[in-house]
């Protein structure tokens, strides 16, 4: 089966919460053990995008071949490695690459299906920075994100996702019905 590591790793951490909850936390005060059940819920929602990625694969097709955006085969090239930052930490999902010398540009099936953010950080990251970015200096932004998720942001990456946020209101609001 495809991701048994990431299914066994997720009931562990599944099951060590709930000893702590049944066990360890008895002793402890009630926002402390909110607390510690909130940081092993991101843990293990972590875990469980491992989990979906495991089983979604590299988007490799079986046959070595695959047809790019414009409809033209392209043989297996490699498997590339992206980060992505999402609300529960960093992963690294490993996509298979499709490229042929002459052809342009490559193509990795597994970005379309999965709809992967032309930057490293998930778009619910995107949308909580910048639900906590109006109005706001992208530091202090950085440090709230980091604090409620343990989320790690660049000031710089923060600042590039809300301006690129910023560009697309114009398009938005033009596209709607007057």
């Amino acid at each position: 089966e495809r991701g048994a590591v990431q299914v066994a790793e997720s009931r562990d951490a599944f099951e060590a919460l709930l000893r702590f909850v049944r066990a360890d936390a008895q002793s402890l005060q009630l926002h402390e053990v909110e607390r510690s059940v909130f940081v092993r819920l991101l843990q293990l929602g972590l875990a469980l995008l491992r989990v979906f990625l495991a089983q979604k694969g590299t988007g490799a097709v079986a046959a070595g071949r695959t047809a790019n955006a414009e409809g033209a085969e392209l043989p297996y090239h490699s498997t590339k490695p992206w980060t992505y930052l999402s609300i529960f930490g960093q992963l690294s999902i490993a996509r298979a690459y499709y490229w042929e010398e002459g052809a342009g540009v490559g193509w990795l099936p597994l970005d379309a299906e999965l709809n992967l953010p032309d930057h490293r950080y998930s778009y619910l990251l995107q949308e909580w920075g910048c639900l906590l970015g109006t109005g706001r200096a992208y530091e202090q932004v950085t440090k709230q994100l980091e604090t409620l998720l343990r989320v790690k942001l660049w000031n710089q990456g923060a600042q590039v996702v809300m301006q690129g946020t910023a560009e697309d209101v114009q398009g938005y609001y033009e596209q709607k019905p007057a």
